[in-house]
């Protein structure tokens, strides 16, 4: 819901950053130091991109 209203807030606008360091103690966490990338975009629901939810696939 929390999503949805700032959604509402900023008519669909958001900020999607691009960080490195997917393991190690900074995991889920990003510090300045490791955000790579910032890009100003449009939110846009899963139905309106044509794909269904993610899914984690165990790697062989």
């Amino acid at each position: 819901k929390k999503w949805e209203r700032r959604c509402q807030s900023t008519k669909g606008w958001c900020g999607l950053i691009i960080a490195k360091g997917l393991m190690g103690a900074s995991r889920g966490q990003p510090q300045f130091k490791d955000m790579i990338a910032l890009f100003e975009v449009r939110w846009m629901s899963a139905k309106d991109l044509g794909i269904g939810p993610l899914q984690l696939m165990p790697m062989f």
